[in-house]
């Protein structure tokens, strides 16, 4: 990772963004958006994903402070099952779960209701996804809860609100197809990375 903390919280956010932007939760704040009304989709969506990422930097704490001498270990397997998920998205398209899972419940539920549908749904999606696995790979690269949470979080937030906001659109110009490439080709550069960086700290300039 970059030395610089600034700089550091710009490419979490940026890569955490362009990964999140075909991700499951994300499709779910999309579908939800098409029928529900946006703003409270993005409310509970915001704190579904917020709470998820919680979660993911307190086990990639504990990987620092409790597996500190086998963390290149961890940083390789992280790395290792970031490949998979890359190869995994290039050979199959979205699950159909999160389709089926938008597509239940009243026709015109109240506010409150749409904002814990979307703040349960967001969560549980999250919830191991490959934004989530990045999250505990910065906390364990960075040594930074903070700026992970900060940056992972914003990141999160913002595609949703992007998404909340313009789903009808993006369903319209982007094909799921396309969306599922450039995920699978993402992650297989950043597992590549990351197992690259870990194995070989100096082979990049800005490289610890």
């Amino acid at each position: 990772m970059a030395t610089d903390p600034l700089l550091e919280g710009l490419l979490i956010f940026a890569v955490v963004a362009a990964l999140q932007l075909p991700g499951k939760s994300n499709f779910a704040v999309i579908s939800l958006s098409t029928r529900y009304p946006h703003r409270a989709v993005f409310v509970g969506a915001s704190v579904g994903l917020a709470a998820a990422t919680v979660v993911s930097v307190a086990i990639g704490y504990g990987a620092e402070t409790i597996l500190g001498p086998y963390l290149e270990w961890v940083k390789i397997a992280g790395g290792s099952v970031l490949l998979a998920f890359g190869v995994r998205e290039l050979l199959w398209g979205p699950a159909d779960a999160v389709r089926a899972a938008t597509t239940s419940g009243p026709a015109a539920p109240s506010l409150a209701r749409v904002r814990v549908l979307a703040l349960g749904l967001t969560f549980l999606l999250e919830m191991g996804d490959n934004t989530q696995v990045l999250a505990i790979l910065f906390v364990a690269s960075t040594h930074d809860v903070v700026l992970v949470y900060l940056a992972a979080t914003a990141a999160l937030i913002t595609i949703a609100a992007l998404s909340s906001a313009g789903a009808r659109y993006l369903m319209r110009r982007i094909p799921e197809p396309r969306l599922r490439l450039i995920l699978g080709a993402l992650l297989m550069i950043v597992g590549t990375l990351t197992i690259v960086l870990t194995l070989v700290p100096g082979v990049l300039p800005f490289a610890t």
